[in-house]
This record gives C-alpha cells, structure tokens and sequence, in this order.
C-alpha cells in the first residue's frame, strides 16, 4: 500500500481507533483518486469503488469521520443500490 497508511507503524498495529483515523485520513487526502465525485454502477473484481463507497456510508451513517467527506461517498452509494432496487 502507499500513503499514509503504511506509514503507520511497525507491522505491530496500533489500537482500532488509530488505524481507523489512519486510513480516513487516507480516504480524505485520496477521496479525488479513488472516484468520491463520480457515480459507479458496477461491482466487479477490478473496480471496487462501489464497494468501498458502501462501507464509507457505513461510517458516516455511524458518525465516524469527517462528514462532509463521507457525505458525498454515501450519496454516490445511495445511487447504486437505488439503481439495483428501483422501487425502493
């Protein structure tokens, strides 16, 4: 990986809250890079940004992390499952 998130340590880990901050803070310094703005609507094994903007909603339906990042993550989110289950 590059980054910030091995920058983090020695291999030993740090507690869940440390690495959970560690890589947010990848995701905000990174959110051009990995699509935030743009709305996806495949899932496959050579494209993960979906996935990845479904467990970010995760975080910021919990709270976690800087919500006007995560914001935007969960509305592209929230346009892939709408478009795999119209009548919700």
């Amino acid at each position: 990986m590059g980054g910030g998130v091995a920058a983090h340590g020695d291999g030993g880990g740090g507690t869940d809250r440390e690495l959970s901050d560690v890589y947010l803070s990848y995701i905000y310094s990174n959110r051009h890079n990995l699509a935030a703005e743009r709305d996806d609507f495949t899932f496959s094994w050579d494209d993960k940004c979906v996935g990845t903007k479904i467990l970010l909603s995760k975080a910021f339906l919990q709270g976690k992390g800087n919500a006007d990042v995560l914001r935007l993550y969960k509305a592209h989110a929230d346009n892939y499952v709408c478009s795999l289950l119209p009548a919700a």
